[in-house]
């Protein structure tokens, strides 16, 4: 079983070079919106390089730890994609100091959820996504997060060798939908084509898979 966990973490791998490739040709509209929804994405993409680095070096707690993590920078990327208003990157968009770090301005997971389900031309299904994620796993993650009684139960019995294969799994969807947000802030719709294609062919890193199909163009 051990060996299964291993040939997922260095698949998923496989599929973030060649996620990567595709990103390398990504060029944003030069706006800061853009570019803040980008940075977001690079954040949560990062995590998931280290949830897989974790799980490797049997480091589990931190891995899960990890996930939470994960999950919040995706939101956030989509939220600032697709929900942020002007004001809002202003306040962020400015240099970071003691008396402006932003942190009185941060908004919570579940308004930031609330204003994507309301937001006209929002991704429908990454809202669901995003909304079964946090349905399935708020919870227990954060009880790892608080060191609650989910670390401390598993510390001591030890951790299924499926539930570590399900957060691989987990982090590749979220690594995959902030992919997709970088791309649409391209507009490049032969990326939007070649990324599909991808997600098809790396069915087998997926929990649940259901890319939707690209729009076709005239």
């Amino acid at each position: 079983m051990e060996d299964e966990l291993h040939k997922l973490i260095i698949r998923s791998a496989e599929l973030d070079i060649q996620v990567k490739k595709i990103l390398a040709q990504v060029r944003p509209l030069p706006i800061p919106k853009c570019r803040m929804a980008i940075a977001m994405a690079g954040i949560s993409n990062e995590h998931a390089d280290s949830i897989r680095m974790l799980i490797y070096s049997h480091l589990f707690t931190s891995a899960m730890s990890l996930l939470r993590l994960q999950f919040e920078s995706t939101a956030r990327a989509l939220w600032l994609a697709y929900v942020a208003d002007d004001e809002y990157i202003s306040m962020h968009d400015t240099p970071l100091t003691v008396d402006d770090d932003g942190f009185d301005n941060d908004k919570p997971i579940d308004k930031l959820l609330a204003e994507m389900r309301r937001k006209e031309g929002f991704p429908v299904q990454a809202y669901q996504s995003l909304m079964e994620f946090k349905k399935e796993s708020w919870r227990a993650l954060g009880s790892y997060v608080h060191s609650g009684k989910h670390p401390l139960h598993r510390k001591q019995a030890g951790y299924p060798i499926q539930l570590m294969m399900t957060i691989v799994l987990h982090s590749n969807q979220l690594m995959c939908m902030n992919a997709m947000t970088a791309i649409a802030m391209s507009g490049n719709e032969q990326l939007k084509n070649e990324f599909w294609e991808l997600q098809t062919n790396n069915k087998d890193c997926f929990q649940a898979f259901s890319p939707p199909a690209p729009k076709k163009t005239s």
